[in-house]
Parts: structure tokens; sequence; C-alpha cells
């Protein structure tokens, strides 16, 4: 049997007039009538349907203003169309529903969970390491190397003398270097990437300073837009590329020729620190949270908007259902 669907707000023009028409037409042509209040139904951002009374008949949708003749003509036409014999699970669907709305409200903390759970199981290899688990550790470092150069010498180390072990050419004073304490003088990136430290130097995080700034800011976001998602609007993608894209392009691609030879001897060699890693790699995360959070929200606010409204029809459904086998 096909439904007739009308939301509609208390205060619309003549509204229980047009609820009285439509129930009789609907009656007439055996058709299933759900009369949906949508007054109180309201995303974040916007009104639910700003347009009332809005009549939905099958394929068919009537925006006020619309006459009776007008709706009578489409619930008609939809009652003659031939429906699929489909059972609906009203409570299925009000559990899918009040799972959809949850994931539409929370979706920044769900995925700055994923991101934290992400960041924190990167402390699990060196933690590993110092309980002499090697076999895990190589397993947990290897699953994570898909994601992380893990080289030495830009990375966190724990547990051990010195929180990270820079190349010489970084020129950090006081610190014991990369090639000092690991003896590579020549700094092979093969090497420095098999290196996970050992109980002097402690043991290596298995993602990198950069990364974990990366992941660890962008996560953040991920609550503070949570809790201030009204507020934080979209940024302009330039802003993006600015502020986030160009600072670690640039200290990235810089310490290029430090990796390799044949470069000119004018063109210059350098080495990033970790105080800049940090910082480029925070403000890149940090600047694609702020540009991704607003657009994403654009399209789960129409998400929410649906299932809404779906839910008050499924609502409705189960007041009707009660209602007939009362009678």
């Amino acid at each position: 049997m096909s439904k007739v669907i009308l939301y509609y707000r208390s205060g619309d023009f003549e509204i229980q007039k047009l609820l009285k028409s439509i129930e009789e037409v609907c009656s007439k042509n055996a058709v299933i009538f759900l009369p949906v209040n949508i007054e109180n139904i309201s995303t974040e951002n916007q009104q639910v349907k700003s347009s009332t009374p809005n009549l939905v008949v099958g394929p068919y949708n009537l925006i006020y203003p619309f006459s009776i003749k007008d709706a009578e003509i489409a619930i008609n036409a939809a009652s003659k169309q031939p429906e699929k014999a489909k059972k609906i699970n009203l409570k299925k669907a009000m559990k899918k529903n009040i799972f959809g709305l949850f994931l539409a409200k929370f979706y920044p903390t769900i995925l700055g969970l994923i991101i934290l759970a992400f960041v924190s199981g990167a402390f699990i290899p060196p933690i590993l390491m110092s309980r002499g688990k090697t076999g895990l550790a190589n397993f947990s470092y290897g699953f994570y190397r898909i994601f992380c150069h893990q080289l030495a010498f830009r990375s966190v180390f724990i547990n051990g003398e010195q929180l990270y072990y820079p190349r010489e050419l970084a020129k950090i004073k006081n610190v014991i270097t990369y090639e000092q304490e690991f003896n590579d003088p020549l700094d092979d990136i093969y090497t420095a990437r098999k290196i996970t430290g050992n109980p002097q130097s402690g043991y290596k995080v298995a993602l990198c300073q950069r990364d974990l700034a990366i992941y660890s800011s962008l996560a953040l976001i991920s609550f503070v837009f949570q809790v201030l998602r009204k507020r934080i609007k979209p940024v302009k993608w330039y802003l993006w590329i600015i502020i986030g894209l160009v600072p670690i392009a640039v200290d990235g691609f810089s310490q290029i020729p430090g990796l390799s030879a044949g470069w000119p001897s004018w063109f210059p060699i350098r080495e990033s620190t970790p105080f800049l890693r940090f910082i480029t790699g925070a403000l890149f995360g940090g600047m694609t949270g702020i540009y991704m959070y607003p657009l994403m929200e654009e399209s789960i606010v129409e998400t929410k908007t649906e299932l809404l409204l779906k839910k008050e029809v499924i609502i409705a459904s189960e007041k009707l259902i009660n209602s007939n086998e009362n009678n």
C-alpha cells in the first residue's frame, strides 16, 4: 500500500483544514496518510524544510502553495502505480536511524579518537622493545612503516638519554648527535630506518617527529570542532596552502640535498630541527582539520536532516499501527 507524508508546522495557513482534506483523499484512494509535525526539529545550522506544508507522494513532491486538487491528482496517480511489497521492521529502522544520528552528531570525536589511538599505538613498539618483546615490537614497527619513514635521526626516543638524536648537520648544541650515538657517520637512510634503539639511547617511537605533530594536532582539532562546530567557519583554500602546506613543504623538501649527493656547491645543505618539524607538522595537521571539518559538516547537515525527517516518519508509522491495533 502506498503512503502519503505531509510535513507541516502548527502555524501553517489553515493546516487543520488541509490535514482533514488530505486524509479524506487518502482514505478514498486506500493509501496510508502520515502527517508529520516538524515544528521542533532543526539541525545545528538550519531549520528542516524551510517551506511547509510539504506533501511527499511517492515520486511526487508538492511544496506549498499547492491546492487540494493538486494533492488529489498526485495521490490518485501514486495509488495506481505498482509498489514493491516489502515488510519494514520499524524497530530495526529506528535503531539504524538512531545510530546514523549518533554518527552525524559525534563524527568529529569518533575520528579524533581513531587518530589518537593511531598516535598512541606508535608508542607501543618502543615499550615492547624495552621489555624484551622484540618480535612483536618489530611487527608493530613494520605496520607503522607503511605510514612513516621512521628515520632514527628524525624520530623521538623514550626511556633513554635524550628525547631525540639529531644529525650533526642540524647544528644543535649540547646534544648527542645521531652519528655519535649510533656510529653511522655516513647517515645511511636504510640504516637509520632499521635502528630501533637500545637500553642506553632509549627506543624509537614508530612515528617520526613531524608525523607525531601532524596526527596529534589533527586529533586535537577534531575534539575542538566537536565543541565549537557552530563557531568554526570554513577557511579559504589558499590559507590552508599558505599556513598549512607551504611551511611543511619548505622545511621538508629543503632537507633533500642533505641526504643525497651530486648537488651544486652553491646549493644550501641543511637539516631541520625537531622544533621546526613539530611546528610545521602541527600547522599542517591543524590547518587541514580546520579546512576539512567545516566542509564535511556541510554534507553531514544534509544527511542529518534526512535522518531527522525519517525518524519522524517512523514515529508516525508506529503511532498509526498502534492506533489501528487498538481499533
